[in-house]
């Protein structure tokens, strides 16, 4: 069977899952499920670090793909979230073998969740005690990666290098076919660091928000009572912004000014540092963000910070192979950086041109809708 036939039937399954808390089926990610599975069937083992704007959707993903790759026979997938504690919700898998040998494992084996990428040697092996591994490909997504490796004071280039060279002990011993280990991570700081060690055995990759078409799928099926373009100006296909603003009833008011808080922080920030100037390049271009430098004393560089530890912008350049489609032609996505969801742009430029310390949700409003009418 074809790469892209085997794609076709992870994304049907993939359309199945139920996204907790929203009660809807799973929406969009076919381009990013065509090419994680072409990854994984074509490209030499590495390590995946999959980054992307703070609510995007990559743990549901993470989930909802574990759930679907079960319908391929040789593919083993297994989704570990280290910000649980318990083994029940720490980890997921579809095969149910293969989900209690993993289970068993995490109880026998570790005291503390945080362990499992830093022995990830172990885990496999002993699970192939229950459920032999051989021939197939096996895909390990580990949520939160960052706590295990701040809980242990483990640095990125040991963790990539050491795991690097597993990859292929693992697949000598154990006769898999493959074995990528994926890792999630929203924090941007964290993000820049792995980027500083991509290379032969660890890629980069960017996930981005759902596009515009499957944002309005999903709002539809929550029956938004609300203009879909307005909520897109708004939160620009992010997940999480979306389930937020069902969360409030839909109520944009409340979602806006509870933003402005961070952007008035900002705007305030720039003007200390006498910086406001640059604010206005910023919300001119994305692009026009100083790249992160954490040593340095520039007072752009500390804003740069800023922005990155608040998940007001994300990096998106050439560094990160892209698994989804980025949009173009939106005021707050650039070519190299973006704002992560569309509101801090919009009131971070609203502050900017009213010159004031504080506005409201119709400043806001203003501003998109005199960009909507040209």
């Amino acid at each position: 069977m074809s790469v892209m036939m085997r794609a076709k039937d992870v994304i049907e399954k993939l359309r199945g899952h139920k996204v907790r808390g929203l009660n809807v089926n799973f929406v969009d990610r076919e381009t990013e499920t065509e090419r994680l599975i072409d990854i994984f069937e074509k490209r030499p083992m590495h390590v995946l670090v999959i980054s992307g704007p703070w609510g995007c959707g990559k743990t549901e993903y993470a989930r909802a793909l574990t759930y679907a790759l079960g319908v391929l026979d040789d593919y083993i997938s297994i989704y570990m979230n280290l910000s649980e504690e318990e083994a029940e919700r720490v980890l997921m898998t579809m095969k149910p073998r293969v989900r209690e040998a993993a289970k068993d494992t995490l109880t026998a084996l570790f005291k503390d969740v945080a362990e499992i990428p830093l022995r990830m040697y172990s885990f496999l092996k002993m699970i192939n005690q229950r459920f032999i591994l051989r021939n197939q490909i096996i895909v390990i997504f580990i949520d939160e990666i960052t706590r295990s490796l701040d809980k242990y004071k483990i640095s990125i280039r040991d963790f990539i290098s050491s795991m690097s060279l597993k990859l292929y002990d693992l697949c000598d011993e154990l006769r898999l076919k493959r074995l990528y280990p994926v890792f999630l991570t929203s924090e941007q700081t964290a993000a820049q660091y792995f980027l500083r060690e991509r290379g032969k055995d660890m890629f980069t990759y960017l996930m981005w928000n759902l596009p515009k078409e499957a944002a309005h799928e999903l709002l539809d099926e929550l029956r938004c009572p609300v203009d879909n373009e307005l909520i897109w100006q708004l939160v620009g296909g992010n997940p999480r912004g979306i389930a937020e603003l069902f969360g409030l009833g839909w109520d944009l008011e409340k979602y806006v000014t509870a933003k402005l808080k961070t952007c008035e922080e900002l705007v305030q920030y720039a003007q200390d540092l006498g910086i406001t100037d640059y604010l206005s390049e910023i919300i001119e271009d994305a692009d026009n963000i100083k790249p992160y430098v954490p040593d340095s004393d520039m007072p752009e560089y500390s804003f740069t910070i800023k922005l990155l530890e608040g998940n007001i912008v994300i990096p998106i350049d050439a560094r990160f192979e892209r698994l989804s489609n980025v949009p173009s032609n939106e005021p707050w996505i650039g070519e190299d950086k973006a704002f992560q969801v569309p509101v801090y742009y919009w009131g971070i430029k609203a502050l900017i041109k009213g010159r004031k310390r504080k506005i409201g949700f119709k400043d806001v409003l203003n501003e998109i809708q005199r960009y909507l009418k040209g």
